[in-house]
C-alpha cells in the first residue's frame, strides 16, 4: 500500500501553488491539468485480453447480436460481420457522444477535490449514488479476486521484450484482480462498483458540480451517423470511412496532447540568424530551404494560456 506521507508529497496541486494561490487548480488551460485528464482515458481493452476462454456468456452475446441481424448462425464471427453491416452499428464513440445519458461536465463548474470529501464520496460511489455530479479522480479500488473480465483495465509501466528481442520500458494495459490505483472518470468508477468492485479511497482530482443538459455534440454526431449509413447503403466505402473518421476525431480531440513545438520553412540565412537552443530539428528539403522544428518557450507558453 502506498504510504500517505509519500502521496501527500505528490498531490496534484504542488505545495508552492497551494500556498500562493496564484491560479485555480481546475483551469483547463493548464498543461498539468490536461495531462491529469488524459490519464483517465482508458483504451486498449480488446488488446489487453490476449488469451481465449470458453464461457456461457458467449451465448448471451450471440442472442443480442441476432436481434440486429438476419443471420441465424451461432458463429459469433459471422454475427459480428453481419452486425457491422447494420445501420445500428455506427461506432462506440458516436453512440456514447450522442446518448442522452452521456455526461458532459461544464469546465467552469470544476473545482479541486478536497481530502475531507474522501469518506463521503467513497460511500456515494460504493452505493452508486454519486450522480449527477461528475469527476476525474485518482482512486484506490479493489476488484474481486475471482473476476474473469474487468470493465476497466489497469495501466502498468513495465519492462518487456519487444518483437525485435530488445528490452523496452513502456505502459501496458492489462487486466488484473485485487488492488489497483488509477486516474478514472466518475463514470468508470461507477462501472467498477457495478461489476462487483469496491472503492477504497479517493486521493486527488477534479470535481464538476454541473453538467450540460444535453450532449453538446449530439446534432453534429447524428448528421455524421446519417451520412455514414447513407454511404454504407450506396456502397461508398470512402465516404462511410470519412464519416467514421470525423466522429472518432471529434472524440479524440478532447484528449489530444499539447503541441509544444512549432514548424517553420526557413532559408539557410534565416536559420543561421535564428538558430538557438530551442531548435529541435532542421531537415533540409531542397538546396536552399529547411523545415525547422522549434520547441516553444515554456514560460511564454504558460503565460499565454493563462492570459
Amino acid at each position: 500500500m502506498v504510504e500517505e506521507e509519500w502521496y501527500e508529497s505528490t498531490r496534484m496541486v504542488p505545495t508552492k501553488h497551494r500556498k500562493r494561490k496564484r491560479r485555480k487548480v481546475h483551469l483547463h488551460t493548464s498543461p498539468f491539468i490536461r495531462y491529469f485528464i488524459r490519464q483517465s482515458i482508458e483504451g486498449g481493452r480488446v488488446s489487453a485480453n490476449r488469451k481465449s476462454f470458453e464461457t456461457n456468456r458467449m451465448d448471451d452475446i450471440c442472442n443480442v447480436l441476432k436481434e440486429f441481424s438476419e443471420t441465424r448462425s451461432d458463429n459469433i464471427i459471422d454475427l459480428f460481420k453481419e452486425y457491422s453491416k447494420s445501420k445500428k452499428d455506427n461506432g462506440l464513440y458516436a453512440s456514447a457522444m450522442s446518448d442522452l445519458d452521456s455526461e458532459y461536465p461544464k469546465a467552469e463548474s470544476g473545482r479541486p477535490f478536497l481530502p475531507e470529501e474522501n469518506k463521503g464520496f467513497v460511500k456515494l460511489f460504493n452505493e452508486q449514488q454519486f450522480r449527477p455530479r461528475t469527476a476525474i479522480l485518482k482512486v484506490w479500488f479493489e476488484y474481486p479476486t475471482n473476476m474473469f473480465f474487468q470493465p476497466i483495465p489497469a495501466k502498468d509501466k513495465i519492462t518487456f521484450t519487444n518483437k525485435e528481442g530488445n528490452k523496452e520500458t513502456g505502459t501496458k494495459i492489462r487486466f488484473r484482480n485485487g488492488f489497483c490505483s488509477e486516474v478514472l472518470t466518475s463514470v468508470d468508477i461507477q462501472e467498477i462498483v457495478k461489476a462487483g468492485g469496491r472503492i477504497i479511497r479517493i486521493l486527488d482530482g477534479i470535481v464538476y458540480e454541473e453538467n450540460f443538459k444535453t450532449p453538446p455534440y449530439k446534432d453534429y454526431i447524428l448528421i455524421l451517423r446519417d451520412l455514414r449509413n447513407k454511404y454504407k447503403r450506396e456502397g461508398n466505402i470512402v465516404g462511410s470511412n470519412c464519416m467514421k473518421l470525423l466522429g472518432n476525431s471529434l472524440y479524440g480531440k478532447s484528449i489530444q496532447k499539447d503541441i509544444t513545438t512549432s514548424r517553420h520553412l526557413w532559408s539557410e540565412a534565416t536559420l543561421k540568424v535564428n538558430f538557438d537552443s530551442h531548435v529541435k530539428s532542421y531537415p533540409k528539403v531542397n538546396e536552399t530551404q529547411y523545415i525547422v522544428e522549434k520547441k516553444k518557450n515554456l514560460t511564454v507558453y504558460l503565460l499565454n494560456l493563462h492570459d
